[in-house]
């Protein structure tokens, strides 16, 4: 998230490593998986919100936070969603070519 320019996403005032969210879940079987059995309940201990009124503020912080950040990744990449055109240009950032690495050349 940080790269993109978005601050690291927290969950009452606690960071979130979106890299362990999306994998947990994923685990369990996606996020609408995860929404219509309401595991998030499994989400939420895991990361430490035992507590009712706090368990259920953090349920809803997670859900806008997997939402924002995980859900057209997951899409694409977990359930094997393919983008075109337009779609595509809203989800992912063309490459930069500069960015990349040489390529080593090739002995002929």
């Amino acid at each position: 998230a940080r790269q993109r320019g978005y601050p690291t996403p927290k969950v009452l005032r606690r960071p979130v490593d979106l890299w362990w969210l999306y994998n947990f879940v994923t685990q369990m079987g996606g996020w609408h998986t995860v929404r219509r059995n309401r595991w998030t309940i499994l989400i939420r201990e895991d990361l430490g919100f035992y507590d009712s009124l706090e368990g259920s503020n953090a349920a809803q912080q997670l859900k806008i936070i997997y939402e924002k950040f995980l859900l057209e990744f997951e899409a694409a990449h977990f359930h094997g969603k393919r983008y075109d055109g337009e779609e595509a240009l809203k989800i992912f950032r063309p490459i930069d070519p500069s960015a990349l690495p040489a390529r080593p050349a090739t002995a002929k």
